[in-house]
Protein backbone atom coordinates (compact mmCIF):
# COMPACT_ATOMS: atom_id res chain seq x y z
CA UNK A 1 0.00 0.00 0.00
CA UNK A 2 1.65 3.54 -0.87
CA UNK A 3 1.72 6.20 2.28
CA UNK A 4 0.27 9.71 1.13
CA UNK A 5 2.13 12.21 2.06
CA UNK A 6 0.31 15.60 2.93
CA UNK A 7 3.24 17.89 3.98
CA UNK A 8 6.81 18.13 2.62
CA UNK A 9 9.85 19.74 4.10
CA UNK A 10 13.17 20.73 3.77
CA UNK A 11 13.86 19.42 7.19
CA UNK A 12 16.74 19.19 8.90
CA UNK A 13 18.07 21.26 6.12
CA UNK A 14 17.00 24.97 6.28
CA UNK A 15 18.12 28.10 3.72
CA UNK A 16 20.69 30.34 5.40
CA UNK A 17 19.31 33.45 3.57
CA UNK A 18 15.91 33.70 1.86
CA UNK A 19 15.47 32.85 -1.76
CA UNK A 20 16.68 35.63 -4.70
CA UNK A 21 13.03 35.97 -4.68
CA UNK A 22 11.84 36.48 -1.50
CA UNK A 23 14.79 38.81 -1.22
CA UNK A 24 13.48 41.35 -3.85
CA UNK A 25 9.68 41.09 -3.10
CA UNK A 26 11.19 42.20 0.58
CA UNK A 27 13.03 44.53 -0.55
CA UNK A 28 10.24 46.33 -2.73
CA UNK A 29 8.02 46.04 0.53
CA UNK A 30 10.64 47.93 3.13
CA UNK A 31 10.32 50.90 0.07
CA UNK A 32 6.68 51.24 -0.02
CA UNK A 33 6.26 53.70 3.12
CA UNK A 34 8.47 55.95 1.33
CA UNK A 35 6.13 55.80 -1.79
CA UNK A 36 3.21 56.03 0.83
CA UNK A 37 5.71 59.40 1.65
CA UNK A 38 5.31 60.98 -1.63
CA UNK A 39 1.59 60.54 -1.52
CA UNK A 40 1.39 62.12 1.90
CA UNK A 41 3.60 64.85 0.71
CA UNK A 42 1.88 65.41 -2.68
CA UNK A 43 5.18 64.61 -4.67
CA UNK A 44 3.01 64.01 -7.19
CA UNK A 45 5.48 64.29 -10.34
CA UNK A 46 7.97 62.32 -8.59
CA UNK A 47 5.17 59.09 -8.09
CA UNK A 48 4.39 59.97 -11.94
CA UNK A 49 8.11 59.58 -12.86
CA UNK A 50 7.77 56.36 -10.86
CA UNK A 51 5.11 55.10 -12.84
CA UNK A 52 6.95 55.80 -16.34
CA UNK A 53 10.06 54.26 -15.40
CA UNK A 54 8.46 51.11 -14.18
CA UNK A 55 6.32 50.71 -17.46
CA UNK A 56 9.48 51.38 -19.98
CA UNK A 57 11.45 48.83 -17.43
CA UNK A 58 9.21 46.24 -17.98
CA UNK A 59 8.67 47.31 -22.07
CA UNK A 60 12.30 46.89 -22.06
CA UNK A 61 12.51 43.32 -20.30
CA UNK A 62 9.42 42.28 -22.51
CA UNK A 63 10.59 43.01 -25.61
CA UNK A 64 14.36 41.82 -24.52
CA UNK A 65 12.50 38.18 -23.83
CA UNK A 66 10.80 38.81 -26.85
CA UNK A 67 13.65 38.59 -29.02
CA UNK A 68 15.49 35.96 -27.16
CA UNK A 69 12.85 33.20 -27.48
CA UNK A 70 12.07 32.75 -24.25
CA UNK A 71 8.63 31.96 -22.17
CA UNK A 72 7.81 35.64 -20.61
CA UNK A 73 7.88 35.57 -16.46
CA UNK A 74 6.93 38.09 -14.41
CA UNK A 75 10.15 39.63 -12.73
CA UNK A 76 10.59 41.44 -8.61
CA UNK A 77 14.09 42.07 -10.28
CA UNK A 78 12.55 44.28 -12.72
CA UNK A 79 10.10 45.78 -10.34
CA UNK A 80 13.04 46.86 -7.87
CA UNK A 81 15.86 48.03 -10.29
CA UNK A 82 12.87 50.54 -11.63
CA UNK A 83 11.73 51.85 -7.91
CA UNK A 84 15.44 52.68 -7.56
CA UNK A 85 15.68 54.15 -10.74
CA UNK A 86 12.32 56.56 -10.23
CA UNK A 87 13.95 57.26 -6.86
CA UNK A 88 16.95 58.58 -8.22
CA UNK A 89 15.10 60.73 -10.40
CA UNK A 90 14.73 64.64 -9.90
CA UNK A 91 10.77 65.37 -9.58
CA UNK A 92 11.35 68.26 -12.67
CA UNK A 93 13.04 65.58 -15.33
CA UNK A 94 10.10 65.15 -18.13
CA UNK A 95 8.40 62.10 -18.10
CA UNK A 96 8.65 61.52 -21.71
CA UNK A 97 12.27 61.91 -22.18
CA UNK A 98 12.85 59.70 -18.59
CA UNK A 99 10.71 56.84 -20.32
CA UNK A 100 13.17 56.43 -23.79
CA UNK A 101 16.13 57.12 -21.93
CA UNK A 102 14.78 54.13 -19.44
CA UNK A 103 13.32 51.84 -22.30
CA UNK A 104 16.67 52.11 -24.18
CA UNK A 105 18.80 52.04 -21.54
CA UNK A 106 18.08 48.93 -19.97
CA UNK A 107 17.60 47.46 -23.08
CA UNK A 108 21.12 48.04 -24.26
CA UNK A 109 21.70 46.88 -20.69
CA UNK A 110 20.21 43.59 -20.59
CA UNK A 111 21.10 43.01 -24.21
CA UNK A 112 25.07 43.59 -23.66
CA UNK A 113 25.38 42.16 -20.17
CA UNK A 114 22.50 39.79 -19.42
CA UNK A 115 20.94 38.90 -16.15
CA UNK A 116 20.28 41.70 -13.22
CA UNK A 117 23.22 40.12 -11.62
CA UNK A 118 26.16 41.58 -12.82
CA UNK A 119 29.97 42.38 -11.72
CA UNK A 120 29.64 45.63 -12.58
CA UNK A 121 27.09 47.26 -14.80
CA UNK A 122 24.41 47.44 -12.51
CA UNK A 123 21.75 48.52 -14.54
CA UNK A 124 19.84 51.00 -12.40
CA UNK A 125 23.19 52.78 -11.66
CA UNK A 126 23.82 52.75 -15.49
CA UNK A 127 20.45 54.13 -16.56
CA UNK A 128 20.88 56.93 -13.83
CA UNK A 129 23.85 57.76 -15.01
CA UNK A 130 22.51 57.99 -18.73
CA UNK A 131 19.58 60.07 -17.56
CA UNK A 132 22.26 62.72 -16.02
CA UNK A 133 24.23 62.78 -18.71
CA UNK A 134 20.93 63.83 -20.78
CA UNK A 135 19.43 66.20 -18.08
CA UNK A 136 21.46 67.54 -16.23
CA UNK A 137 19.73 70.77 -15.67
CA UNK A 138 17.00 68.84 -14.07
CA UNK A 139 19.17 67.64 -10.92
CA UNK A 140 19.94 69.98 -7.92
CA UNK A 141 23.01 71.70 -8.02
CA UNK A 142 25.97 71.31 -5.28
CA UNK A 143 25.22 73.74 -2.96
CA UNK A 144 28.37 72.65 -0.23
CA UNK A 145 30.84 75.42 -1.57
CA UNK A 146 34.43 75.51 0.16
CA UNK A 147 33.09 78.61 2.10
CA UNK A 148 30.87 76.38 3.72
CA UNK A 149 33.22 73.79 4.38
CA UNK A 150 35.25 76.46 6.37
CA UNK A 151 32.84 76.21 9.38
CA UNK A 152 32.50 72.76 11.60
CA UNK A 153 28.81 72.44 10.77
CA UNK A 154 28.80 73.26 7.16
CA UNK A 155 24.87 71.89 7.37
CA UNK A 156 23.94 74.91 10.12
CA UNK A 157 25.30 77.60 7.76
CA UNK A 158 23.23 76.08 4.68
CA UNK A 159 20.18 76.19 6.66
CA UNK A 160 21.54 79.54 8.27
CA UNK A 161 21.18 80.85 4.60
CA UNK A 162 18.64 79.62 3.47
CA UNK A 163 19.91 77.45 0.95
CA UNK A 164 18.61 74.42 3.12
CA UNK A 165 14.84 74.27 4.28
CA UNK A 166 13.67 73.36 8.07
CA UNK A 167 10.56 71.88 8.62
CA UNK A 168 7.96 72.98 11.05
CA UNK A 169 8.39 70.22 13.35
CA UNK A 170 12.56 70.48 13.98
CA UNK A 171 12.65 73.16 16.30
CA UNK A 172 10.05 71.60 18.53
CA UNK A 173 11.97 68.41 18.33
CA UNK A 174 15.59 69.36 18.36
CA UNK A 175 15.06 71.11 21.96
CA UNK A 176 12.43 67.97 23.26
CA UNK A 177 15.41 65.68 22.41
CA UNK A 178 18.60 68.44 23.46
CA UNK A 179 16.96 68.94 26.74
CA UNK A 180 15.74 65.30 28.14
CA UNK A 181 17.74 62.88 25.84
CA UNK A 182 21.30 64.05 24.43
CA UNK A 183 21.78 66.53 27.38
CA UNK A 184 22.84 63.66 29.27
CA UNK A 185 25.34 62.09 26.75
CA UNK A 186 27.08 65.87 26.65
CA UNK A 187 25.55 66.38 23.06
CA UNK A 188 23.03 68.43 20.97
CA UNK A 189 21.63 67.93 18.01
CA UNK A 190 21.69 71.52 15.82
CA UNK A 191 18.72 73.16 14.25
CA UNK A 192 17.71 71.46 11.04
CA UNK A 193 19.53 68.00 11.12
CA UNK A 194 16.06 66.64 12.54
CA UNK A 195 14.62 67.65 9.52
CA UNK A 196 17.40 65.76 7.60
CA UNK A 197 16.10 63.17 9.41
CA UNK A 198 13.01 63.21 8.67
CA UNK A 199 12.41 64.73 4.80
CA UNK A 200 15.01 67.09 3.82
CA UNK A 201 12.63 68.16 0.78
CA UNK A 202 15.21 67.38 -2.33
CA UNK A 203 13.34 66.91 -5.20
CA UNK A 204 15.18 62.98 -5.58
CA UNK A 205 13.40 61.11 -3.66
CA UNK A 206 15.85 58.79 -2.74
CA UNK A 207 17.35 61.80 -0.55
CA UNK A 208 14.47 62.42 0.70
CA UNK A 209 13.25 59.92 3.60
CA UNK A 210 16.38 59.17 5.65
CA UNK A 211 14.59 57.59 9.09
CA UNK A 212 12.40 55.55 6.90
CA UNK A 213 15.50 54.23 5.19
CA UNK A 214 17.29 53.68 8.81
CA UNK A 215 14.47 51.48 9.78
CA UNK A 216 14.33 49.26 6.48
CA UNK A 217 18.18 48.79 6.73
CA UNK A 218 17.21 46.88 10.46
CA UNK A 219 14.67 44.92 8.53
CA UNK A 220 17.60 44.12 5.19
CA UNK A 221 20.39 43.12 7.52
CA UNK A 222 18.26 41.36 10.74
CA UNK A 223 16.59 39.05 7.14
CA UNK A 224 19.69 38.65 5.50
CA UNK A 225 18.54 40.35 2.73
CA UNK A 226 21.97 41.97 2.61
CA UNK A 227 25.02 41.35 4.36
CA UNK A 228 26.01 44.36 7.41
CA UNK A 229 29.40 44.20 6.87
CA UNK A 230 29.06 46.16 3.49
CA UNK A 231 27.22 49.04 4.91
CA UNK A 232 28.72 49.06 7.76
CA UNK A 233 32.33 49.47 6.48
CA UNK A 234 31.34 51.57 4.15
CA UNK A 235 29.78 54.04 6.27
CA UNK A 236 32.35 53.97 9.27
CA UNK A 237 35.44 54.68 6.38
CA UNK A 238 33.54 57.37 5.19
CA UNK A 239 32.03 59.33 8.42
CA UNK A 240 35.92 59.03 9.42
CA UNK A 241 37.06 60.66 5.98
CA UNK A 242 34.27 63.31 6.42
CA UNK A 243 35.44 64.07 10.39
CA UNK A 244 38.94 64.01 9.61
CA UNK A 245 39.24 65.63 6.25
CA UNK A 246 36.00 67.01 5.20
CA UNK A 247 37.78 70.93 6.69
CA UNK A 248 41.13 70.15 6.05
CA UNK A 249 41.35 71.06 2.36
CA UNK A 250 39.81 74.48 2.75
CA UNK A 251 40.20 75.54 6.38
CA UNK A 252 43.21 73.56 7.22
CA UNK A 253 41.68 72.53 10.05
CA UNK A 254 41.81 68.44 11.09
CA UNK A 255 38.82 66.61 12.62
CA UNK A 256 35.43 68.17 12.90
CA UNK A 257 33.79 67.91 9.57
CA UNK A 258 29.79 67.32 9.28
CA UNK A 259 29.32 63.50 9.34
CA UNK A 260 25.34 64.00 10.00
CA UNK A 261 25.19 66.20 6.75
CA UNK A 262 27.03 63.70 4.59
CA UNK A 263 25.45 61.27 5.36
CA UNK A 264 21.87 62.44 5.09
CA UNK A 265 21.98 63.89 1.97
CA UNK A 266 23.60 63.09 -1.58
CA UNK A 267 21.18 59.54 -1.38
CA UNK A 268 23.75 58.49 0.93
CA UNK A 269 21.94 56.10 3.19
CA UNK A 270 19.47 54.90 0.83
CA UNK A 271 22.01 54.19 -1.54
CA UNK A 272 24.01 52.10 1.08
CA UNK A 273 21.12 49.69 2.19
CA UNK A 274 19.65 49.24 -1.65
CA UNK A 275 22.18 50.31 -4.20
CA UNK A 276 25.67 48.89 -2.88
CA UNK A 277 25.06 45.73 -2.17
CA UNK A 278 23.17 44.28 -5.19
CA UNK A 279 23.41 41.11 -6.48
CA UNK A 280 26.69 39.91 -8.09
CA UNK A 281 28.10 43.26 -7.64
CA UNK A 282 30.44 42.84 -4.60
CA UNK A 283 32.93 40.33 -3.66
CA UNK A 284 32.10 37.07 -1.58
CA UNK A 285 34.77 36.84 0.82
CA UNK A 286 35.07 38.53 4.02
CA UNK A 287 38.14 40.66 3.08
CA UNK A 288 36.96 41.33 -0.08
CA UNK A 289 33.71 42.74 1.00
CA UNK A 290 35.51 44.85 2.87
CA UNK A 291 37.85 45.63 0.55
CA UNK A 292 34.98 46.91 -1.59
CA UNK A 293 33.40 48.64 0.92
CA UNK A 294 36.84 50.40 2.17
CA UNK A 295 37.12 51.51 -1.25
CA UNK A 296 33.69 52.62 -2.10
CA UNK A 297 33.96 55.06 1.49
CA UNK A 298 37.38 56.67 -0.18
CA UNK A 299 35.79 57.46 -3.68
CA UNK A 300 32.20 58.47 -2.01
CA UNK A 301 34.50 60.97 -0.17
CA UNK A 302 36.39 62.33 -3.74
CA UNK A 303 33.66 61.88 -5.49
CA UNK A 304 30.33 63.31 -3.35
CA UNK A 305 32.53 64.84 -0.75
CA UNK A 306 31.07 66.06 2.10
CA UNK A 307 27.03 66.11 1.44
CA UNK A 308 24.48 67.49 -0.88
CA UNK A 309 26.08 66.23 -4.32
CA UNK A 310 23.21 65.45 -6.71
CA UNK A 311 25.09 61.87 -8.18
CA UNK A 312 27.71 61.36 -6.94
CA UNK A 313 27.11 58.65 -4.66
CA UNK A 314 25.94 56.96 -7.88
CA UNK A 315 28.88 57.54 -9.61
CA UNK A 316 30.50 56.38 -6.60
CA UNK A 317 28.98 52.96 -7.04
CA UNK A 318 29.74 52.88 -10.48
CA UNK A 319 33.32 53.65 -9.72
CA UNK A 320 33.26 50.69 -6.84
CA UNK A 321 31.67 48.23 -9.41
CA UNK A 322 34.33 48.29 -11.85
CA UNK A 323 36.91 47.80 -9.38
CA UNK A 324 34.98 44.67 -8.04
CA UNK A 325 35.93 42.07 -10.43
CA UNK A 326 39.41 42.74 -9.95
CA UNK A 327 38.75 41.43 -6.19
CA UNK A 328 36.77 39.04 -7.65
CA UNK A 329 39.56 37.60 -9.58
CA UNK A 330 42.14 38.22 -6.21
CA UNK A 331 39.48 35.75 -4.76
CA UNK A 332 39.33 33.34 -6.99
CA UNK A 333 43.40 33.28 -7.46
CA UNK A 334 43.59 33.06 -3.60
CA UNK A 335 41.14 30.37 -3.25
CA UNK A 336 42.77 28.22 -6.40
CA UNK A 337 46.23 28.25 -4.63
CA UNK A 338 44.73 27.34 -1.50
CA UNK A 339 43.02 24.95 -2.82
CA UNK A 340 45.98 23.42 -4.40
CA UNK A 341 48.01 23.91 -1.16
CA UNK A 342 45.31 21.61 0.29
CA UNK A 343 45.77 18.86 -2.14
CA UNK A 344 49.36 18.40 -2.21
CA UNK A 345 49.14 18.20 1.57
CA UNK A 346 46.71 16.08 1.25
CA UNK A 347 48.76 14.07 -1.28
CA UNK A 348 51.89 13.76 0.48
CA UNK A 349 49.50 12.63 3.52
CA UNK A 350 48.69 9.69 0.95
CA UNK A 351 52.00 8.52 0.22
CA UNK A 352 53.45 8.48 3.66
Amino acid sequence: MTDKYKKLTLAPYYNLVPAIDEMLLFSIVLLLPQIIMLFITNSFHSLILLATVIIASFLADGINILFSHRVFKFSWDVLLQSIIIGFFIPSGYPVVLAFFVVFFALLINKYAFGGFAQAWANPAVVTIIVMYFLGANYFPSFILTPDFLQAPNAGSELFSHGLLHTGAYDTGVSSLLNNTILTKLGVSIPSGYITLFWDTGSSIPAFRFNFLTLIASLFLIGYKIIEGIIPLIFLFVYSVLIWALGLFPYGGQLGGGDILLALLTSGTLFATFFVFPWFGTYPQSFLGKIAYAALAGVGAFLIAGGGTSPIGIIFTVLSVNVLSPCIQNIEKAIYVWHTKKRLEIESQRCFK
